[in-house]
Parts: C-alpha cells; sequence; structure tokens
C-alpha cells in the first residue's frame, strides 16, 4: 500500500515567488489498484510522483510504502525497489562515422552532405508537431520525444528511424547505418548536460553491442 500522510509541501516559501501545492494532502492507494492523477498544469502531478520517487523532500507528513516511512531512505535505494515510467525521452542519435567518413572519402563531401540531409528527413517524418530536433554537431544528432507511454514504445521509434535510415544506399551500394541511445526523463525536465550524458553513454553501448540499433539507458533522469 501506498499513503501519502498528512503532506505539504511549497516552492519558494516566504517571497513573492511562494507556492504552495500541497497543505496536509492525504492519499491512500492499497495494493493492486491503479490510480489515474489528473489535474491542469503546475497543479503539482509531477511533483507528487517526485515526493513519492524520494526525487524531492516534503515540507511536512510523510510518505510510507508497505506501512514503512520511506522519508529518510536513500535515493538510490528506493529507486532500486521503483519502476517508473516517465512522458518525455531523449534520443541521441548517430549516423555511424565511419559509414559518414566513407561516404565522404569515396564520393565527396557532397554524397556526405547528402546522407546528413536524408536521415534528418527521416527524424522529421518519424517525429511529431512539437518533439525537437536538432543537429548536435558533426554526425550526431538530439531528438526530444514529448509524451512517450512507455521504454518499449520510444524503444520501437528508435528502432524504426534506424531501419529506415539503413536501406538508404550509397553510390556503391553500400548501406547505410545508425545507431540510437534513449535516455527517459520527467516531464518539463530540460535536456541538461547530465541527460546528455547518459543518453550518449547508451549510443555508444548501442554501437559497441548492436551496431544499427537503440539501447534504452537504466533508470531515469
Amino acid at each position: 500500500m501506498l499513503e501519502l500522510r498528512n503532506v505539504s509541501k511549497v516552492y519558494s516559501p516566504g517571497t513573492v515567488n511562494e507556492n504552495c501545492l500541497f497543505r496536509h494532502f492525504s492519499l491512500t492507494i492499497p495494493d493492486g489498484q491503479f490510480v489515474s492523477v489528473v489535474g491542469s498544469n503546475g497543479s503539482g502531478k509531477t511533483t507528487m510522483l517526485n515526493i513519492v520517487c524520494g526525487s524531492i523532500p516534503v515540507d511536512e507528513g510523510g510518505i510510507l510504502i508497505g506501512g514503512q516511512d520511506i522519508t529518510g531512505v536513500s535515493r538510490s535505494s528506493l529507486r532500486r525497489q521503483l519502476a517508473i515510467v516517465l512522458q518525455d525521452t531523449v534520443l541521441f542519435s548517430d549516423i555511424i562515422r565511419n559509414n559518414l567518413k566513407y561516404a565522404n572519402d569515396a564520393f565527396g563531401h557532397e554524397v556526405g552532405d547528402g546522407l546528413l540531409k536524408t536521415f534528418a528527413d527521416i527524424l522529421k517524418q518519424k517525429t511529431r508537431d512539437g518533439d525537437i530536433l536538432c543537429r548536435y554537431g558533426g554526425d550526431e544528432f538530439i531528438v526530444v520525444l514529448k509524451r512517450i507511454s512507455s521504454p518499449a514504445v520510444i524503444l520501437r521509434k528508435g528502432e524504426e528511424i534506424c531501419r529506415t535510415f539503413g536501406i538508404h544506399r550509397l553510390p556503391d551500394g553500400t548501406l547505410s547505418a545508425c545507431s540510437g541511445g534513449i535516455v527517459m526523463c520527467g516531464e518539463g525536465i530540460k535536456p541538461t548536460a547530465e541527460i546528455i550524458e547518459k543518453a550518449d553513454k547508451a549510443l555508444y553501448r548501442a554501437k559497441r553491442d548492436k551496431k544499427g540499433g537503440c539501447y534504452l539507458s537504466g533508470g531515469t533522469v
């Protein structure tokens, strides 16, 4: 059973920006039940999840799981016991460096530039309005996919992008290839250096273990 008992949380207390999200709020969710929390932007849905996950502290009250108060439990210990599916995803895609180098060396930079453009066009086709696409430098791209429902969904999307690019051939018939590193993060969290670094590590894990595919980093940011 999950219980939030008399929880209070105030951001920027005592300032002109003071924002009280919870004051003596209580909620009990019995074992085996599914609960949807619905509210407008800024109403505290994500804050409540972060409180339960131990990401942010409460000002008052307690959080109990199975009757045990977790407010004193370390975040790392708590994360080992919880599974979280969040909404936003960072996909770090890479046109395999040797692929681009080979295109430039064998056929000139016009073909190499065309390879980059082809990949960018595929990203546009496979993403939605509101997703964020950018070229990170060289042969790497960052894609922020919003409101992703599960890790399985983003893995399928990443593999779909890699497969679509993989059927593109260079002038001599050589197949192209790309890899993707994926990290899931909380709604509204901006792609910080920490998140990009984690996605980059996942990318190089993909290139090492499954060249031409995707790897989803464990945990969330």
